[in-house]
């Protein structure tokens, strides 16, 4: 096989275009179209001779993170729990370098979320179906009740599926766009806002309600009247929506309040202070990476440290969302210092992000 300059450009978009599809499918096969990408990039950088990415900052506090992880798996109470996982981020580095390098060729970026445009209306679509009829339109029925899965099948997690991508798609289609589109660009937002609340994952709501805001504040495509008034109409079309489905009234109402009324019996609650407590034993360095449930869970936890309200959870993160004590007392002050330092350039690069 000759891999030439039209190959490469074929052969990535084929994968860049996979990575949506590839996440349904399942975890291997998001793995496999990630490492094929990290794989071939490296090849392509090797062949171009191409290694300027060494002297980007970016690129740079990527590595510094990376080392850390590393560090942070051998001081960590049980360094077999994260090693694997913190040794595997470097793929998520040769990734970013990868976005980097094709994103920056217009064209190119163009057919890959045109591609993505088309697979989430699709998605988009189906969410709408489920919620109406209790099936998607392959006849998936959700094994939790109401929750949606669509493509899924058993996994309820569409609405963080959708909101991982949706403002990267928003802003390709308001930069490509001209003035007279915007009004079917917002309705576009309002079906991705709908279908994200309608899948019952209230902290996937929140985050995208005011990443929504914030965005919207920021695009001088519209005026401020016009900006308050589509904020209360997409306002009344949530109430709407809400008050005639006792799913959603269920999820965002009753059980809401019934944890208020019960704070000291609240998972949320317990799990907070539980990582708080951690937090403060375990100031500089943190427990490592994956390593809350071996404190929390295990009873060899290797920690000399007697804990009084360590609450057990295998999977904090899904409890801890919206304040998370227990995932990042894991790492603590030194390992988020570094990952807030590095989340800011990746995320204001021109490139999508989850």
């Amino acid at each position: 096989m000759i891999l030439t300059k039209s190959f490469f450009n074929n052969f990535f978009f084929i994968l860049f275009s996979l990575i949506p599809i590839s996440i349904v499918i399942g975890a291997t096969a998001s793995l496999l179209n990630i490492l094929l990408i990290d794989i071939f990039f490296i090849i392509l950088l090797i062949k171009k001779k191409n290694y300027s990415f060494i002297s980007n900052k970016y690129f740079i506090f990527l590595i510094f993170l990376y080392l850390y992880l590393l560090f942070n798996s051998f001081i960590s109470l049980d360094y077999k729990e994260g090693l694997l996982r913190n040794i595997g981020f470097i793929r998520v580095i040769i990734l970013f370098l990868a976005f980097n390098y094709f994103f920056n060729i217009k064209f190119f970026f163009k057919k890959v979320f045109f591609v993505w445009l088309c697979f989430f209306l699709i998605v988009l679509i189906d969410v709408q179906f489920e919620f109406q009829l209790g099936k998607n339109i392959f006849g998936y029925e959700s094994p939790y009740g109401d929750r949606i899965v669509s493509f899924f099948k058993d996994e309820p997690i569409v609405g963080g599926f959708l909101a991982a991508f949706w403002l990267i798609l928003i802003g390709f289609l308001f930069d490509q766009s001209n003035e007279k589109f915007k009004i079917l660009i917002m309705i576009l937002s309002l079906l991705f806002l709908v279908s994200i609340f309608m899948s019952g994952e209230r902290s996937n709501t929140i985050k995208a309600v005011v990443s929504f805001g914030i965005f919207y504040f920021f695009l001088k495509q519209f005026s401020l009247k016009q900006k308050l008034t589509s904020i209360l109409f997409i306002i009344t079309i949530f109430l709407l929506i809400l008050f005639n489905s006792e799913f959603l009234k269920l999820r965002f109402i009753n059980q809401i309040l019934a944890e208020v009324k019960n704070l000291n019996q609240s998972s949320y609650i317990q799990l907070q202070q539980s990582g708080l407590e951690i937090f403060k034993n375990n100031l500089l360095f943190g427990v490592g990476n994956k390593n809350y449930r071996v404190v929390t869970c295990y009873p060899n936890n290797f920690d000399s440290v007697i804990y009084t309200k360590k609450y057990c959870s295998t999977h904090p993160h899904q409890i801890s969302k919206p304040i998370p004590l227990p995932t990042s007392n894991e790492n603590h002050l030194s390992g988020q210092m570094l990952n807030m330092r590095h989340n800011g350039p990746i995320h204001s690069q021109p490139t999508p992000s989850r």
